[in-house]
């Protein structure tokens, strides 16, 4: 049993002792995931912490305790848990650690279960770009932004990130060679801004991460200048890597 704080400390770093596994932080709240698919929605504030995961066994055994109940949002229906404590409340980071691995599980390809089975499921780290030059890291989740300053971060690039307020000011103060605008969160606010970022930043590639779906990618296509870079990836991922690399030369 643990208290609120170290609970949700405990069940993060669990979440993320998975290969693969990484944050981000939608909707006010963090969430772990493995191959685009969230296996934990975690939220703690001052006297109450929140964990939500995707029980398809041990789900109606464990919606028997009284700090479990079906995921809102329609979600309780395809197994997801929601289980809740307050101030005061003993937390059972045993049980929710089985319970995160079975939700872990749930969601990761089973061909990621199979190398976790043989030990040959962690791929090495991709090397950072060693060319010196100027990246600005543009978007809302700041989570999904320090994974791209994490794989990047190490060779001769200089990082400089942004939220979407003061995207334009930052990116025109830097003189970046390549800015990265991710418009996973906050859509129409991001792309809205790319025009701006184009103008002040008249040198820079521009690569556009996390776009939705192959109908925002054709209505991208037609609004960016000529050379633009899109990716459906998030702006961390080995994709984006290597496309930065490729880039930068």
């Amino acid at each position: 049993m643990s208290t609120l704080q170290s609970a949700y400390d405990a069940v993060q770093a669990a979440a993320l002792s998975y290969p693969t596994a990484y944050e981000e932080a939608p909707w006010g709240q963090r969430v772990a995931k493995v191959n685009k698919k969230v296996f934990l929605f975690a939220f703690f504030e001052e006297g109450r912490t929140r964990f939500s995961m995707k029980l398809p066994a041990s789900g109606e055994a464990a919606l028997a305790h009284d700090f479990a109940e079906p995921m809102g949002y329609g979600m309780g229906r395809h197994g997801w848990v929601a289980f809740s404590f307050g101030g005061g409340d003993e937390v059972p980071i045993e049980a929710l650690t089985d319970w995160l691995d079975e939700s872990f599980r749930a969601v990761a390809p089973k061909k990621l279960l199979k190398a976790i089975e043989a030990g040959t499921a962690a791929p090495p780290p991709l090397a950072p770009p060693t060319r010196e030059g100027v990246v600005a890291l543009i978007g809302e989740d700041p989570l999904r932004l320090e994974r791209a300053r994490e794989a990047l971060s190490g060779g001769g690039l200089t990082l400089v990130t942004s939220d979407l307020e003061d995207a334009v000011d930052v990116a025109g103060d830097a003189e970046p060679e390549l800015v990265i605008v991710d418009v996973c969160r906050s859509a129409t606010e991001a792309i809205a801004l790319l025009g701006d970022i184009d103008l002040v930043c008249v040198d820079a590639q521009l690569v556009v991460v996390g776009v939705r779906d192959a109908r925002m990618e054709r209505s991208l296509e037609a609004k960016l200048p000529p050379g633009s870079r899109l990716s459906r990836e998030a702006p961390g991922d080995p994709a984006v890597h290597r496309m930065v690399s490729e880039l930068l030369g």
